[in-house]
Parts: C-alpha cells; structure tokens; sequence
C-alpha cells in the first residue's frame, strides 16, 4: 500500500573511531577524537533509541496481474544513528510528499518537533511544507 515519500534530512552526528598508533597518554585527549560526520537520505524510522536514514526509497508497487501482491515502502543503504551525545542536529531538507491520508512520512514527520535553524544560510521558519528546510529537535 503506497504510504508517501519520507522527508529528506541532512544529519549532523559524531562517530566512534579506532586509533591504532602509539600515543603518549598525556596526548590521548587531543589525539582520540570522535569524528563529525553529516549523512542525508530519506528518515524512514526513529524511536528513542536511534533514527534511521535510507540512501534509496522505493514506493510500495501497485498490483500488477492478480498473483502479484503489492509490496509495502522499501528503501536500502540505510544509516543507523544513535540518538544521545551522537546525535548532533537533524535538519529536515525537503518535507514529506503526501501521496494518500495517514501516511507514514505524515507519522514521521509530525513526530518530530520543528525549531528555529541556528545552521548558517538556513532560512528562519522553514518547518512543515516549506522548502527551505529546518533544524528539529533531536
């Protein structure tokens, strides 16, 4: 059943590392760094625990002959971040497109709270049905 289009958001999170080198102890905090990373794809899931971005989003395909069943939404290339110090901000790039009532990018997006970006060159007030974008409460 065709469900519509997640939004598109830009993620802004900090990754484990490992540091093979020797390392004077009193140089570990300067040299044992997470890393800054930005990632976007579509969010398909997010609980308290972590959110979920996808690289691909494939829409559930309608029946095409009668031993065909209709699949549900799909994606691939999916991004697993978890929530907490990790997560830095979540910036909403492109809203959900809503193809049919109570769909899950509705679900989604209505989940997540809309604030003011503090990104440079982001538009004040970009939230739901704007394409500017905004920052959302993580």
């Amino acid at each position: 059943m065709a469900k519509g289009k997640p939004p598109i958001v830009e993620v802004e999170w900090l990754d484990a590392r490992s540091v093979y080198e020797q390392i004077e102890l009193g140089h570990v905090a300067e040299k044992c760094n997470l890393l800054p990373r930005w990632s976007v794809g579509y969010l398909v899931h997010k609980d308290r625990e972590r959110i979920v971005i996808a690289g691909t989003f494939d829409p559930a395909e309608k029946k095409l002959d009668r031993d065909h069943t209709p699949d549900d939404d799909g994606g691939a290339d999916f991004t697993i971040i978890p929530r907490g110090a990790w997560l830095k901000s979540l910036t909403v790039l492109v809203p959900e497109k809503e193809e049919t009532n109570g769909d899950r990018a509705t679900e989604l997006s209505e989940s997540v709270e809309r604030g003011p970006s503090e990104r440079e060159g982001a538009v004040p007030g970009g939230g739901a049905g704007s394409r500017e974008g905004g920052r959302v409460a993580i």
